[in-house]
C-alpha cells in the first residue's frame, strides 16, 4: 500500500472518529484520491513531498482540466470543493502528526461569490404543490408529508431522509435534525399543519409498508426502505412540475422558500441561521436580497426623503 493509500486510510478513520456522515467522508475521500493520483503521475509520491507549489499546481490542473462527458470546463464552486477537500486533508495530517507542517497553511483558495437562486415558492405555491402530491392516493398522504415538513422546516434533503419517527415531538412541535451538514444536530420548530400531516401518514401509511429492515426510518420508499437523497429529489421534484406552478426545483427549492418567506414577514437573520443550520451568517445572508422588496416600500413610507417629491434635501 503506497504511503498515501495509507494516510488516506488514516484521514478516512480520523472522520469517521469525529462523527462525519458516511457520505461526506465518501465525498471528502473522493476528491483526496482524485488529488494523489495527480500527484503520483506528477512525481509527487506521498503526502510529505507535498509542497505549497504542489498545491499552486494542481489549481492550475483544475482550472486548465475539462469533462469528459461534455468537454466544459469545471466551474469555480467545484474546484473550490477539491481544492478545500485537499487542503483540509493535509491540515488534518499536520494535527495528527503524520506531516511535519502544513503545505497548505498559505494557499489561498478560489474565492467564489455566494449566489443564491432568484427562485422560490409563494404560499400559494407551495400549498399548490402538496394539494398535487395528494392526488397520488395513498402514497400521497407520505408523500404530502414530506413536502409539508421541507416546507415548515426548511431541512436539507439530506437531513429529511435521515429522520427517525423518534425525532419529531409532536407535543413540543419540534423536529429534531440529527448530524446536519459538519456533523452538528439542531432542533427545528415545526408547524402543526406538517405535525398532522405526519401523524395521518403514521397511522394510514406507513404501517402498509415497513418491513423487517425499515427501521426507525420516518419516511418509507415504496418498498419499506428509508429513501434516499435522489429519490427524495425526484419525488418531490416530480410534484413541483406536475403541479403547474412555473418554477424549477425540488427540495432546495422549498429550503429557499422557507428561508425567503421568514425573511420577508420579518425574521431576524440569526434566527433563519438556527432554522437552516449554517455554522456562519454569511452563508445565511445570502437570503437578505430576497428583503429589499419589503425594504422600499417601508423607505418610500417612512423616510422624509423619499416622500418628498423633490430630489433635493430639504433646507435647514
Amino acid at each position: 500500500m503506497s504511503t498515501f493509500a495509507k494516510l488516506i486510510e488514516a484521514y478516512r478513520e480520523d472522520c469517521l472518529a469525529r462523527e462525519m456522515s458516511p457520505s461526506t467522508v465518501v465525498g471528502k475521500l473522493g476528491m483526496v484520491r482524485v488529488f494523489a493520483g495527480w500527484c503520483l503521475a506528477n512525481g509527487v509520491a506521498n503526502p510529505k513531498a507535498v509542497t505549497l507549489k504542489t498545491l499552486e499546481d494542481y489549481r492550475k490542473h483544475l482550472y486548465q482540466h475539462h469533462k469528459r462527458r461534455d468537454g466544459r470546463p469545471i466551474d469555480v464552486p467545484t474546484r473550490r470543493n477539491h481544492l478545500t477537500a485537499v487542503t483540509v486533508f493535509l491540515r488534518r495530517l499536520k494535527r495528527l502528526g503524520h506531516l511535519a507542517k502544513d503545505p497548505g497553511a498559505e494557499f489561498e483558495m478560489p474565492r467564489v461569490e455566494r449566489r443564491l437562486t432568484q427562485v422560490w415558492l409563494t404560499e400559494d405555491e407551495a400549498a399548490t404543490v402538496c394539494k398535487q402530491a395528494a392526488l397520488n392516493g395513498r402514497r400521497g398522504v407520505r408523500d404530502v408529508a414530506m413536502l409539508e415538513v421541507l416546507f415548515a422546516t426548511g431541512v436539507r434533503r439530506i437531513e429529511l431522509v435521515r429522520l427517525d419517527i423518534k425525532d419529531v415531538d409532536f407535543e413540543a412541535r419540534t423536529l429534531k435534525v440529527r448530524k446536519g451538514k459538519g456533523g452538528h444536530s439542531r432542533y427545528v420548530p415545526i408547524a402543526e399543519r406538517a405535525c398532522e400531516a405526519i401523524k395521518r401518514y403514521l397511522a394510514e401509511v406507513r404501517p402498509e409498508l415497513v418491513t423487517l429492515q425499515s427501521g426507525q426510518a420516518l419516511f418509507l420508499d415504496n418498498r419499506g426502505n428509508r429513501f434516499r437523497v435522489q429519490q427524495a429529489s425526484r419525488l418531490v421534484g416530480r410534484y413541483v412540475a406536475l403541479s403547474g406552478v412555473q418554477k424549477r426545483g425540488a427540495c432546495n427549492l422549498f429550503r429557499h422558500s422557507t428561508a425567503t418567506l421568514m425573511l420577508e414577514n420579518g425574521a431576524d437573520i440569526r434566527h433563519i441561521q438556527k432554522m437552516l443550520g449554517h455554522r456562519h451568517i454569511g452563508t445565511t445572508e445570502i437570503y437578505t436580497h430576497v428583503a429589499i422588496g419589503s425594504l422600499k416600500k417601508v423607505y418610500a413610507n417612512t423616510h422624509p426623503a423619499a416622500r418628498r417629491s423633490g430630489g433635493a434635501p430639504a433646507v435647514m
